[in-house]
């Protein structure tokens, strides 16, 4: 398993005024994707806890790049705080070849699915940070940072560094929470939890 730190926020404006704010900075796009994740969980899981059913689930996920699409069984790995924070984590991708034959596989194991989200995912750098705007669902748009850039010859050591570039570029946020779960808001908002 590939372990990595990341924060992840949700932006507290609308993607043209983030723009707005990231062109100043001579921010550039980098490459642009999407993602679509079905979640499945057991059935027989019991929690309500949405903690404990983000470690539990397992991802049937597409990625939609400009010249390939690939295909995957993901599973990702997350250790939280006590202020559920995200202080580790990591994930396993499995390839497959058919979304519906992972599905079938998934459902034949008894699990079921939960939530689908959809990431369309714009990568920017400005030669001196690097970030990924995410629109999940057509509902929320977020920034994930991650630490180790793929556009740029960075590797973020710890957190700390991470959260700066939001707070060096004055990217308004909701709230202060570095480790928003898009999952979870999304299983809020089906009403699952």
């Amino acid at each position: 398993m590939n372990f990595e730190n990341e924060i992840t926020v949700e932006v507290d404006c609308g993607f043209d005024d983030l723009k707005k704010i990231l062109n100043k900075y001579d921010f550039k796009v980098e490459e642009e994707y999407e993602i679509n994740d079905i979640y499945f969980i057991s059935k027989d899981f019991k929690s309500n806890e949405p903690l404990e059913i983000l470690k539990n689930v397992v991802m049937v996920r597409e990625i939609i790049e400009k010249d390939k699409v690939t295909n995957y069984i993901t599973y990702k790995y997350k250790k939280f705080n006590d202020r559920g924070e995200i202080v580790k984590q990591g994930k396993v991708n499995c390839q497959v070849y058919s979304i519906e034959s992972a599905k079938e596989l998934l459902k034949s194991l008894n699990y079921k699915e939960l939530i689908k989200i959809n990431d369309r995912i714009t990568v920017l750098s400005n030669g001196i940070d690097e970030m990924s705007l995410q629109s999940v669902n057509d509902k929320h748009l977020y920034i994930e940072i991650e630490e180790k850039c793929h556009y740029i010859n960075k590797n973020y050591e710890n957190l700390e560094e991470l959260k700066k570039v939001i707070t060096r570029y004055n990217i308004p946020i909701v709230g202060n929470d570095y480790f928003v779960k898009k999952a979870q808001i999304e299983m809020i908002e089906s009403g699952l939890i």
